[in-house]
């Protein structure tokens, strides 16, 4: 897969990405994927919305309330 970043020049921001596959289960096609409302978590700047277009079309934005940074994960979720 070749993917393609769009980078801010000022800041060294990834704006953006778009390379030809797919998310989850959709078909194949042109996928372009968009960051927008940075925040600093942690020492981090980070992206808290992504939209995404499939094909030229609308494909959703998802929106992050929180992000954690190297948080303490439950060990009990490995257990099989």
């Amino acid at each position: 897969v070749t993917t393609t970043l769009w980078i801010d020049v000022e800041d060294g921001r990834v704006l953006g990405a778009s390379y030809r596959g797919r998310i989850g289960p959709s078909a194949n096609a042109d996928v372009e994927l968009r960051f927008d409302d940075f925040r600093d978590v942690d020492g981090f700047v980070l992206p808290f919305v992504r939209r995404a277009s499939i094909g030229g079309k609308d494909a959703g934005t998802r929106t992050w309330t929180s992000v954690v940074v190297n948080g303490e994960v439950d060990r009990a979720l490995f257990r099989r």
